[in-house]
């Protein structure tokens, strides 16, 4: 089993092909391997060997792209979110707790002071 690259009509790369041996290469097919480092590979029919199909321009559009959040990166973030939440729910329901105790002792001291009365 051999590989050769499909190509269309200007030459850009449309995927590999797998071949047996006895195979011939079909027409629209290079038997020559796609060099790592292109970004829209194309193949040059006059010096028969592989050429970046995009422009300078291009290129440097797609490197100045942002880069977007990995899903693992957004769980990440998402559960630091939670749990600078949670710590401040529970700082919230500590200071509820102590005026809760407060408000108690008061009454108890308003229900002990009238009793004595």
């Amino acid at each position: 089993m051999r590989k050769v690259i499909r190509i269309d009509k200007q030459g850009y790369y449309r995927e590999d092909v797998i071949l047996q041996d006895h195979e011939p290469t079909p027409e629209d097919c290079v038997e020559i391997e796609v060099p790592e480092g292109f970004y829209y590979p194309k193949w040059d029919f006059v010096n028969l060997q592989w050429v970046e199909g995009l422009s300078e321009e291009e290129i440097e559009e797609i490197r100045n792209q942002p880069i977007p959040p990995n899903e693992i990166d957004v769980l990440g973030e998402k559960i630091v979110e939670l749990e600078l939440t949670n710590l401040d729910l529970q700082a919230q329901n500590e200071i509820l707790g102590e005026q809760v105790v407060n408000l108690e002792l008061r009454l108890l001291q308003f229900e002990g002071g009238g009793a004595s009365e």
